[in-house]
């Protein structure tokens, strides 16, 4: 699976968030700030380090 279907499939809910700690959700917060392109770029560089399965 690659990181863009997780990030689709794994859009923070309200109750997830709580078990968040404060520099996940500034990560999260700073991401939605993104518009799409720089969005997209982050999501391209991260499934390049991830290893596939």
């Amino acid at each position: 699976m690659s990181v863009i279907e997780k990030v689709q499939t794994n859009q923070p809910e309200k109750l997830e968030q709580l078990e968040l700690n404060q520099r996940e959700r500034m990560i999260v917060l700073m991401f939605r700030r993104l518009d799409k392109q720089g969005q997209s770029d982050i999501i391209r560089f991260l499934d390049a380090l991830l290893p596939t399965k």
